[in-house]
């Protein structure tokens, strides 16, 4: 419970499973504007949330590993901190368009959670949201980038719908995705984060057409399927240890507007028996 401007008199707030009562004295011009479910709220009325509540607080259902779903009312703009954090048993959740904040590592170490609907997605710019069990994702029209740590460890996800909406990849944002074995990358790609593909295992091929300048460092390191590259987009330096131990690597096609190609980029590609180095390549590190 929040109040946006100074209180001279104690408020009380208690929060049951199908009601909240405010009694409260104050001036009048005082006006309240978040109702929050915290942890100690729901340790003393339950796991069901009232329909008056808006906002969830930072660990308010950590280490509730017996439930399996929860519904989330419709006036909750904002998740806080690892509030699911260890709901091992929780297996779906529902999140409501008005969402617009999931906090760091919301649903880390939800073994069991196979879907998440979602009406907005705005939420998908806060690191670390999703973890471990997805299997596949779509993502919504409605926002723009996909943040640091977004599906880290992803071990499940196979398949991701990415819109032309999204024109930035976060860092690390599917690194350790072991199971995701191809992934379209839109045109609308400005800025491709650093590891953000590292030791994603099973992806197979990738084609990067999007207009960026450059490939950062460690971007597909350990992509240890990864066989084929296509570079179409005009970049003009790839950074250092970028296809370092892809294994398995034994195509990749580089642009004609490439002039810097950075250390070790190549190094430990024991399929790669041939590349062709366009002319306008005027520095290979070492």
């Amino acid at each position: 419970m929040e109040n946006t401007t100074k209180r001279n008199d104690k408020e009380r707030m208690r929060l049951g499973y199908n009601e909240i009562m405010i009694k409260r004295k104050k001036k009048e011009t005082n006006e309240c504007k978040n109702i929050e479910y915290t942890q100690e709220d729901r340790n003393t009325y339950g796991t069901t949330i009232p329909i008056e509540v808006n906002s969830l607080g930072d660990i308010c259902f950590r280490w509730c590993d017996d439930i399996q779903s929860i519904n989330i009312p419709i006036n909750v703009s904002k998740i806080g901190d690892e509030c699911f954090e260890y709901c091992t048993s929780l297996r779906i959740i529902n999140i409501p368009t008005n969402v617009s904040e999931i906090g760091n590592k919301c649903f880390e170490r939800c073994s069991s959670l196979k879907s998440i609907n979602i009406e907005s997605a705005k939420f998908i710019t806060t690191d670390n949201v999703f973890f471990m069990n997805i299997n596949e994702f779509i993502i919504p029209t409605s926002i723009t980038k996909i943040a640091d740590y977004c599906f880290y460890r992803c071990s499940t996800l196979k398949s991701i719908n990415i819109p032309t909406s999204i024109i930035e990849f976060g860092f690390d944002c599917f690194s350790c995705c072991d199971s995701l074995s191809s992934i379209t990358i839109p045109t609308s790609i400005t800025e491709i984060g650093d590891w953000c593909f590292r030791e994603s295992s099973n992806l197979v091929d990738i084609v990067i057409p999007c207009p960026i300048v450059k490939l950062k460092s460690m971007r597909f390191i350990k992509c240890s399927s990864l066989k084929s590259v296509d570079i179409s987009a005009p970049i003009a330096k790839i950074e250092r240890e970028c296809f370092k131990e892809c294994i398995s690597l034994t195509n990749i096609i580089l642009p004609t507007s490439l002039c810097e190609i950075g250390d070790k980029c190549f190094q430990k590609c024991k399929s790669l028996q041939t590349i062709n180095i366009p002319s306008s390549v005027n520095k290979i590190g070492s």
